[in-house]
């Protein structure tokens, strides 16, 4: 595992329980959700085909962008490098009685630069032909981003799978009061950075949509306000 995948185990893992333990973390996956909700039909994914749709929500977490879609009939699978993280998004799945047959995590490294000691025994090879593949707000914490993009897109169903995630855009200051600034490789993302890498990674139709209000983040031990605006971007692979 490499240096930053293993300081994002570390931190996520102890941050599990508190995810959701401010009101400005549950304005910011108030927002998500809605944006999600808005944007269904632009993900392109045709929901109609019901359980045959496989979602994998990567860098999971407590499973905010699975949540968000739950109302369709589909296959969820979450994957996260924390295993606290995995048990909340287990925990949350049981208490809406989607677990473990519609929506169920495990802890898993796709996209790490080195091997890993810390996932589970699972197969990555079952691990492929996704209908739709989310990131919500993990981009910025991957080791690396492009090859990040690369992996996941080659995971997607050919001619029809939808990799999209959730993040912010690059701004100056960055992210330096984050108390877990040592799992951060970006602080964010240019709109056309962002698209390129995408495009890079085989992707077609790539679009992207903005948040209409700021995130607002108070981080650190100062509780230091940071405003930052949310994009959602998508891309098809072919």
């Amino acid at each position: 595992m490499s240096e930053t995948a293993e300081a994002n185990r570390k931190y996520w893992n102890q941050q599990a329980q508190k995810y959701n333990d401010a009101p400005w973390k549950a304005k910011v996956f108030e927002q998500m959700t809605g944006m999600i909700k808005k944007h269904n039909d632009w993900l392109g994914v045709d929901w109609s085909k019901g359980s045959s749709i496989r979602v994998l929500d990567y860098a999971c977490g407590p499973g905010t962008v699975s949540q968000a879609l739950a109302s369709y009939e589909a296959k969820f699978q979450g994957m996260d490098v924390a295993p606290n993280m995995v048990e909340a998004y287990n925990a949350n799945a049981k208490s809406m009685g989607l677990y473990p047959d519609t929506m169920s995590a495990v802890v898993g490294n796709l996209v790490d630069t080195a091997p890993t000691s810390n996932s589970s025994s699972i197969s990555l090879d079952e691990y492929t032909n996704f209908d739709l593949i989310v990131v919500g707000m993990g981009f910025h914490h991957f080791p690396d981003p492009p090859l990040a993009a690369k992996v996941l897109a080659e995971r997607l169903k050919p001619d029809s799978g939808v990799l999209m995630i959730i993040d912010i855009l690059d701004f100056d200051g960055g992210l330096a009061h984050f108390e877990g600034a040592n799992t951060i490789t970006r602080h964010g993302f240019s709109k056309k950075g962002i698209q390129d890498m995408f495009v890079k990674a085989g992707l077609t139709d790539v679009d992207l949509v903005m948040f209409e209000e700021d995130f607002v983040f108070f981080l650190g031990p100062e509780q230091t306000r940071t405003e930052k605006r949310g994009f959602m971007v998508k891309g098809v692979r072919k």
